[in-house]
């Protein structure tokens, strides 16, 4: 079994989704997830959590 390559995270596409999104940058969960610029098999973001419709 290998390992999933990591990623650079695609911010421009997820943060516009992400319920957190009006949150300033420096507070928590953006702060946490905007100093990880890759990631493990996927592009979204650690802390991604996407809106209701």
């Amino acid at each position: 079994m290998t390992n999933p390559k990591p990623k650079e995270v695609d911010y421009s596409k997820y943060c516009k989704k992400c319920v957190h999104e009006k949150l300033d940058d420096f507070k928590e969960p953006c702060n946490t997830c905007l100093e990880q610029f890759w990631n493990e098999g996927s592009d979204k973001p650690i802390k991604f959590e996407e809106k209701s419709k």
